[in-house]
């Protein structure tokens, strides 16, 4: 399987724990750095498209123009039958391009917070089998309202929107499963300063203390990594 990454800004520019299912599973990968002004490949050379997060949001095109650029090959692939996975602004931008509103949420959601799956998630099978609820790091302050194309997947106590999908290959999470320690860690240097006393927002201190859920976060990615990669998504009954 051929997988390529789309990075927004230097700090967030590894793919994680997304790496490690690459590895394991043997794929190939190829990224677009688009802070870095680099080409996009054809949607006929990708399989999986893994969209990653950034502090930007969807719509700021007058400071970083390459943003309709990303949204129209994001729509591209789609069309084109990829795999799609975005992770947090990924996850926005993926559904703005099919159509979505995103909007600056009430609050920001910064800190490890749990996620609880819907039941429209429970008929996956490979979501059905994942811990709920299920303690993520969330970073950000953007909400999605979703079209009605676009299945509600997750939701929490702070964010009504935490995974939507679209089709059988299509998915978005707000939050970030593919986070390790040294990530977390350059996002609190380069970002630290958006950290604010809200009711879903924990300190520097706290975020970077916490290391009880990388595994369980990395293994939810990796079953979600395997469910998106064979195409083996719900039979609800909307799709019969």
């Amino acid at each position: 399987m051929r997988v390529h990454y789309l990075f927004h800004v230097p700090f967030e520019a590894t793919p994680g724990a997304v790496g490690t299912w690459v590895q394991a599973r043997g794929h190939s990968t190829s990224a677009t750095h688009l802070y870095a002004a680099e080409p996009l490949p054809t949607p006929a050379d990708v399989d999986l498209l893994v969209v990653f997060g950034g502090p930007m949001n969807v719509d700021q095109t007058a400071d970083y123009p390459w943003l309709a650029v990303e949204r129209a090959f994001i729509r591209q692939c789609i069309a084109a039958d990829c795999a799609v996975l975005g992770l947090c602004l990924g996850a926005q931008l993926v559904a703005a391009a099919l159509g979505a509103s995103v909007r600056q949420h009430a609050h920001a959601e910064i800190g490890w917070f749990p996620i609880e799956w819907t039941a429209e998630a429970q008929a996956i099978n490979w979501l059905a089998a994942l811990p709920s609820p299920l303690t993520v790091l969330h970073w950000h302050g953007d909400s999605i309202e979703l079209t009605p194309a676009m299945r509600l997947l997750a939701r929490s106590d702070g964010c009504s929107v935490q995974a939507f999908s679209v089709g059988q290959r299509v998915l978005g999470l707000q939050f970030h499963l593919e986070i390790t320690p040294a990530e977390l860690a350059r996002m609190v240097t380069y970002e630290g300063a958006e950290i604010g006393t809200g009711p879903w927002e924990q300190s520097a201190q706290v975020l970077l203390a916490e290391q009880r859920f990388y595994a369980s976060s990395a293994q939810a990615l990796h079953a979600i990594l395997d469910g998106l990669a064979t195409g083996q998504q719900a039979t609800t009954a909307a799709d019969l």
